[in-house]
Parts: C-alpha cells; structure tokens; sequence
C-alpha cells in the first residue's frame, strides 16, 4: 500500500468542514474510542485510511459493491445495504444504513485513490462519506465504486423464565411463572412457539400475554403451541407471557422451549426457572391458631370422689388450618390432661378438629376485677378460675415447616362459681 498526501477533515477550513459524528483520520482505533467515550458518543468509532488505488475486503470475507455509485439497495442473502448520496461543501458525499449483518469496513474509490473507513465495533449505518481531496482542486474526488465488508446477520430467539409465585392450593402447588422471548438477532422472527418441556406437574396452562389475561391454553409436554397473539417479533424486540403449572410437589425446575422462524429456518433456545432459589417463589409459611375455652356451663363442676367433693374441668380445645397448605402430624398438648399429647393427623386448610377432655386441677387462680372508678384491681371471693396451656403443631406438607400455637383459657370462660345468683355472673 502506497498512501497518497491526505489532509483529514479535521484540520480542513471551518468553513469547508460538514457537522461530523464519526471520528476521523489518523487517529488510533483506542484514542477514538477514548474520545467517543469522554464526548458521550455511543456511536461506533470510524479510522479514515488512505489507499493508493484499490482496497478489497479480506480474503473469505463478504462484499457488496456498488459500481457504479447510485442510490439505492442492494441485498445478498439475508444482508441489505441501502446507500443515499449526498452533497456535501468539497464534493460528493453518502450515508449508508444496513440491515441483516453489520459492515466492518467501507471502501470508497474515487479517481486514483481510496479510502478506508473502519468501525469499530461493526456498524449498521455511516453518515457524510466521501473519496480522497483530488489536489488539482482541492475537491473530493468523484464516487467510482462502494464496497462494504460485512459479517452475515443471524436470525436468534432468547428465552428467559423466572418464577414470579408459587402458591399452595390444598393438596397441590401451582407455580406461576414469567416467560420473556427475545429478538436478539439480526433479524424479524415469525411463527412464535413455546413448547413446555417439564413432565412433572399435573397441567400447565398459558394464561396472559404481555400483561394482558388470555383464555387459558393448555400446554402439553412436547408439544408445541402458538403464543397467543404474537404473530411476530421485530429485532430487539420482546413479549412476555404468564404460565402456570399445578402439581403436587413444590420447587420444580420448570423448563420452557421457545421458537422462532427466519427464512434461514427455524431456530429455538430454552430456559429453566428454579422456585426454590428464587425469593419472590418462597412458600408462605403454613399456619393454625389453638383455641381452648370452657363453652358450657358444665365444663368446670364439682363431683365426688373418694376424697369428697372436687372441681373437675372440661376444656375444649380447637385447632385451626388457617394456612394454604394441608397440615400433617397435626398434634394437641396440653400437660394437664391425661392421654396428652393428642395425635389429630392432617387437617386440610381451613379444617378444625376439636377434643374436649377433663381434668382434676391442683391449683386455681382467683380471679380478679377492676373497679372502673378508682382503676383498683380486687379479686372476685366467689370465683376462681383454672390456667394452663394448650399447644398445637404440625407440618406443612410442602414446606415441611412446622407451624405451632399456644392458647390459654381465661378465667372468664373456665370458671367456678361457688354462689348462685346474677351477682355470680
């Protein structure tokens, strides 16, 4: 290579220079990028080199070539190059956009000479190219050929998967999860599949599109379905849809496929979520509350024993699923009752199950009042009342979780009134 005297625009007269946002000549690849980078340009950064004669693109590599030098498109394949002349104040002039691949390096012939405008990083458009100065008038030269060297687009289809909830439904999970496709190729895809791969779960179903509920479509294992209402996607573009899976085991893996047509053919990529490393799919933790109380007038009474008259007392206490989730080994203490600890077994989600038992207590507590007048606390001499503890627990069957309550009866529900008359009451 022979290069010629070149002057770069950038030390041309002001008032010969055009508004530029490529940097120019001479320049290393790193100090462009340098400057790009404390300008704020985003755009790709350009060398100017000068030719003596012809420059071709590498050896295996790919060229459109525009000669003669006219507006217009060309395509090869999938890639399209459109070129757009343009006066500017030394000489002719154009800008370039591409589509389906991205262009490394243009060469641009004009008289004798060429130059060679490289990107870095490849680029899908350049603006206010341009032949080398003719010195006989200090003008471009006139516009002999184009070539572009590029690389082939590909057409691509990226699929995420995140599970956004897992709720317990009884004896089932259904997991609901987000599934993001993505255009990340050069390319508009058509024809959007999705095709469930899991097998574990009882039936998943798409449910919404882009935020927006659909009638739910089931989606079968290895089989695969038309997202509803996406007929394509352009590059870079993306559309997310809602699926939901009901099983009997919580924390599956769950695995989508997700595919995409181009005119190279279809093309296809997967992803997995993972419910049990993913905080927003925590399962709620399982829940039950105990109740103990005294609800008839014959739970605390007196009765006769070989030692004489004593007060026996007959709880009721209640236990509650008030979570989600079934509850197994569900079981009742209370240290008091004989035959304590109580095996209830599984209690579905807001099921209860009641004992009642009786008990001959060994310490009373006299219950007390508080006159609403002067806030002094006294003790009622006619009543006296029993206190011990009821505890429930058992175990979520998906969490494997145990859930436990402890309740008290108050004095006001298990009483022993020694009087009879209102003022006993």
């Amino acid at each position: 290579m022979h290069a010629l005297p070149f002057t770069p625009e950038s030390s041309r007269p002001a008032l010969l220079r055009r508004v530029r946002t490529i940097a120019l000549s001479f320049l290393s690849t790193a100090a462009l990028a340098g400057a790009l980078l404390a300008s704020g340009q985003a755009s790709a950064a350009v060398t100017e080199i000068p030719y003596s004669g012809n420059k071709n693109c590498p050896a295996g590599s790919n060229e459109v070539r525009f000669d003669p030098v006219v507006a217009g498109t060309k395509t090869v394949g999938g890639f399209s190059v459109t070129l757009t002349l343009d006066q500017l104040p030394l000489g002719p002039g154009f800008d370039w956009s591409a589509t389906g691949g991205t262009v490394s390096s243009v060469f641009v012939k004009g008289g004798p000479v060429g130059i060679q405008f490289k990107y870095a990083p490849a680029a899908n458009s350049g603006e206010n190219l341009h032949s080398q100065i003719n010195p006989s008038n200090g003008r471009y030269y006139g516009l002999s050929h184009v070539s572009f060297c590029y690389t082939p687009g590909q057409a691509r289809i990226d699929v995420q998967k995140d599970c956004a909830d897992q709720i317990v439904v009884g004896d089932k999970v259904r997991s609901i999860n987000t599934v993001t496709l993505i255009n990340n190729g050069d390319f508009a895809l058509t024809n959007l599949l999705v095709e469930e791969v899991t097998t574990s779960f009882e039936q998943c179903s798409l449910t919404a599109v882009n935020g927006v509920p659909v009638a739910p479509v089931t989606l079968v294992p290895g089989t695969k379905t038309a997202v509803p209402g996406v007929s394509s996607l352009a590059v870079g573009a993306q559309a997310t849809a809602t699926v939901e899976c009901t099983g009997l085991t919580a924390n599956i893996q769950n695995t989508i496929k997700a595919y995409g047509t181009h005119t190279t053919g279809e093309i296809d990529d997967s992803a997995t979520s993972d419910p049990e490393h993913t905080s927003a799919c925590d399962l709620p933790p399982p829940k039950l509350v105990v109740e103990k109380d005294c609800p008839a007038d014959t739970d605390v009474r007196l009765i006769k024993t070989d030692a004489g008259l004593v007060v026996q007392v007959c709880p009721t206490i209640k236990v509650t699923n008030t979570g989600t989730e079934i509850l197994d080994n569900v079981t009742i203490t209370d240290a008091l009752l004989p035959g304590s600890p109580f095996a209830i077994g599984t209690l579905a989600a807001s099921a209860s199950q009641s004992i009642r038992k009786c008990y001959i207590p060994t310490q009373t507590e006299q219950m007390t009042e508080t006159d609403g007048a002067t806030g002094q606390v006294y003790d009622v001499p006619s009543t006296a009342s029993f206190f011990n503890t009821a505890s429930a627990t058992g175990t979520g069957r998906f969490t494997k979780v145990q859930a436990k309550h402890d309740d008290s009866a108050s004095g006001a529900e298990c009483k022993l009134c020694i009087c009879d008359g209102p003022e006993c009451e």
